[in-house]
């Protein structure tokens, strides 16, 4: 099913390597994702994701003694070192049923990924880089059965290492959308180098959302459950933590923000509360534009005032395809 694409992926790579002497960007070259896929299951030979490698848009990466190709668009990084990047981890792309994953992914390809971090790279003056969670935006596994699941934690987290290894990377300005921003909390619990943790419509008391609605994975030991483990958070007094969301939102509701904020809180840990009626009728649950600004400005140095104020100032979310 790829053959074709990571052949051309490798000419267009070989082609435009010279020019790139000292910054890296994810080499465009038409690659369209496929909703069906998604749904299924998607899978890479080693071959097959090293070509994309070399395109940099893939990593290999071993997790629970499998192997993963694990795919990201990105724009801004230098070739060797990076002193802060900004990441972000999206949500869902798809709901209750596994079904073909068409309202995210339909019409959507490498291109436009790689364009939408340049933007985002050329508005903060930083590298940004969007991580597909596996099964997810050309990511091999299954998102259906992966997500919100500590196999995609260590999947996602072997991925980080592996670009901050490849890249130099010092420091993590992670954001991450609803089941996006559930796997920036389990990495919060563990990780040094995070300056910036940014949650989207996103609570770390999983087990709590599922309890609410009386899901049978609740007591599920291989869910995630970032809260669970929230007294092992490294200390890090320059660390900022921001929970953005809309207190309409019919997904995550309100009380499960306020949970997880004062439990960080209770904790010491640095946390910016920010109920925001910004997102769009009628689950009131994207805020995708909120969360990727808070986590852009957060990662030059804004200062909590700066970044609330611009949030309180945006103009309601936009309809968007990638979340």
């Amino acid at each position: 099913m790829f053959g074709n694409v990571v052949k051309h992926a490798l000419t267009v790579a070989l082609l435009t390597a010279s020019t790139l002497p000292a910054f890296s960007q994810s080499v465009s070259h038409g690659e369209m994702f496929d909703p069906a896929a998604a749904a299924k299951g998607i899978t890479y030979s080693r071959e097959e994701c090293s070509i994309l490698e070399k395109q940099e848009t893939a990593v290999w990466v071993n997790a629970d003694g499998d192997n993963y190709c694990l795919r990201y668009y990105a724009a801004g990084l230098r070739e060797n070192h990076n002193p802060i990047a900004a990441l972000w981890l999206h949500g869902d792309i798809m709901g209750v049923h596994e079904s073909p994953a068409k309202k995210r992914l339909a019409g959507l390809g490498v291109d436009a990924m790689i364009q939408q971090e340049k933007d985002l790279s050329d508005r903060y003056g930083i590298p940004f880089i969007f991580m597909g969670r596996p099964g997810s935006y050309a990511s091999a596994g299954r998102h259906f059965t992966m997500r919100e699941r500590k196999i995609e934690a260590n999947i996602v987290t072997a991925g980080v290492e592996a670009l901050k290894k490849r890249y130099g990377i010092e420091k993590w300005a992670l954001g991450g959308h609803s089941g996006g921003g559930i796997l920036v909390a389990e990495m919060l619990n563990h990780r040094t180098d995070i300056q910036c943790a940014v949650l989207s419509s996103a609570s770390g008391a999983v087990r709590d959302w599922l309890a609410f609605y009386n899901s049978p994975d609740t007591h599920n030991p291989i869910v995630l459950d970032p809260i669970a483990s929230i007294n092992t958070i490294p200390r890090d007094d320059n660390r900022r933590v921001f929970d953005v969301f809309d207190p309409r939102d019919d997904n995550v509701k309100l009380v499960l923000h306020k949970t997880y904020s004062d439990a960080l809180k209770s904790h010491g840990i640095h946390t910016q509360y920010l109920p925001l009626e910004k997102a769009l009728a009628p689950e009131y649950h994207d805020m995708v534009d909120f969360g990727e600004t808070a986590t852009g400005m957060c990662a030059v140095g804004k200062t909590d005032a700066d970044i609330t104020k611009v949030l309180n100032e945006m103009p309601s979310q936009a309809k968007r395809k990638t979340n």
